[in-house]
């Protein structure tokens, strides 16, 4: 009896351990330092931990524990922050410059190539070359922004002028 709880202790430690390993391979695959989640806590995984740690605080422990679940989380939720706040920039480029008129179709918060090159022309002519070729940041969106606001101004202008000269014309034929 006592080597069959022993063992079935022995089994259930080693459960535990291998979900451990799995929970940590997951999150380093959502961080993309992994393929993927195997279960075994040996090199691959340990190299991504060590990739990962010359970025941030982190301690590699000799075995997974809850602690570095929870910094693994951290990172997660971290990159997902900032791959939203990337595709928000992204968004609101785009819109500028469809509404600048440089670039036309759908807006999905990844810039394609014509997109970028569109950007990047847009970073030259207002002084903002140190950002080229890289992606969408806050001082350029908002020159993008307000350059888009400035020309919505200017159109509406247009076609107010236009619209009195039309009434001109009407009245100078009566």
């Amino acid at each position: 009896r006592q080597a069959a709880a022993a063992a079935s202790a022995a089994a259930e430690a080693e459960a535990a351990r291998r979900a451990l390993v799995l929970a940590v391979q997951e999150r380093l695959v959502a961080l993309g330092l992994l393929r993927s989640a195997d279960g075994d806590y040996g090199q691959r995984t340990r190299d991504a931990l060590r990739q990962l740690a010359r970025t941030r605080k982190l301690e590699v422990p000799a075995e997974p524990d809850q602690a570095l679940v929870a910094a693994l989380d951290q990172a997660v939720a971290e990159k997902r922050d900032a791959e939203r706040q990337l595709a928000d920039m992204g968004g609101r480029a785009e819109r500028g410059l469809d509404a600048l008129g440089r670039v036309s179709g759908r807006v999905n918060g990844r810039l394609e190539p014509e997109e970028a090159a569109a950007l990047d022309a847009f970073r030259r002519e207002a002084g903002l070359g140190a950002a080229v070729g890289r992606p969408p940041e806050r001082a350029t969106v908002e020159a993008l922004e307000g350059a888009a606001e400035a020309r919505q101004l200017q159109l509406a202008e247009a076609r107010r002028q236009e619209g009195e000269r039309q009434r001109g014309l009407v009245l100078r034929a009566q």
